[in-house]
């Protein structure tokens, strides 16, 4: 930190002290898991509200001062440009045909939301089990910690289960901050 370095301004030499322009890198990194099998009802928008747990494997490690949430809302350790994705593990018996995966974006602490990534995704009826993932990401510009959150939305044609595990990320959301807002 006390190293210098000469840097030329317009061809005048001027000393920086290293601690003036280090830095760089992923400041905030988290992962959150669904941590057991939730049923979905058919055709309501269900926010996923329940059993989330911060991952932790024995090799797991988050960077800075991780995500938090609240009923299945996410609140963020610090301002910044983040870069989120959601992976979801459906399970069907039965006749789906179709579910969603959503990201969900809010700036008045939850109160309204905007969906920031969406995609349907299909489950072949094959006879048994049939399981189908579907990945969704954004980016989200969080400007201010007390109000801008996030949450994970699904919905299906049919009911249908979701895949939830406290031991793998099976269904499971990422928080990557990638730099200032």
């Amino acid at each position: 930190d006390t190293d210098e370095f000469l840097v030329s301004d317009a061809g005048t030499l001027k000393r920086i002290d290293y601690s003036h322009i280090k830095g760089g890198g992923i400041t905030q990194a988290d992962v959150w898991r669904i941590n057991a099998d939730q049923s979905i009802s058919a055709t309501t928008h269900t926010t996923l509200a329940s059993d989330w747990e911060r991952a932790d494997d024995a090799t797991f490690a988050y960077i800075g001062g991780g995500m938090s949430q609240s009923s299945g809302k996410f609140t963020f350790p610090a301002t910044g440009i983040y870069y989120i994705t959601f992976t979801l593990y459906a399970f069907d018996t039965g006749s789906m045909h179709y579910y969603a995966t959503k990201i969900m974006g809010s700036t008045d602490d939850g109160s309204s939301y905007d969906q920031l990534a969406s995609a349907d995704n299909t489950i072949a009826n094959v006879g048994g089990t049939n399981y189908n993932t579907s990945t969704v990401s954004c980016f989200f510009d969080c400007n201010n910690t007390s109000s801008d959150k996030v949450a994970f939305r699904t919905y299906g044609s049919e009911s249908f289960g979701l895949h939830g595990d406290n031991n793998s990320n099976t269904s499971y959301a990422t928080f990557i901050r990638l730099g200032d807002t």
